[in-house]
């Protein structure tokens, strides 16, 4: 089942990161699928609360992208002029994994 993984000595800095970022997306999928899963098990019981968190979901969601873009921004630019973006990418990935 794991034999995808490489041995521990063929992972280069870059690919760590990467293989961190993976992780880290997928950990906020799963969390982003339970929250979605757990408002749509309780819209039927409450209907009234489902809407409002809704409402303030969408009202939270431009700030939240424009603060996720901030906050990749330093990654993305160095990915795109083809400069070294695994200090930005380490940065980041640290960042994440102690807010979790």
């Amino acid at each position: 089942m794991t034999d995808w993984i490489p041995p521990v000595s063929v992972l280069t800095e870059e690919r760590d990161a990467i293989l961190q970022l993976i992780r880290l997306c997928r950990r906020y999928q799963a969390r982003s699928k339970a929250k979605a899963t757990s408002l749509e098990l309780l819209a039927p019981r409450n209907l009234r609360f489902a809407q409002e968190v809704l409402a303030l979901e969408q009202a939270l969601l431009v700030s939240s992208e424009r603060e996720a873009e901030i906050e990749y921004r330093e990654v993305e630019s160095a990915l795109c002029r083809g400069t070294d973006f695994l200090p930005a990418l380490q940065e980041l990935l640290a960042r994440h994994q102690s807010a979790s």
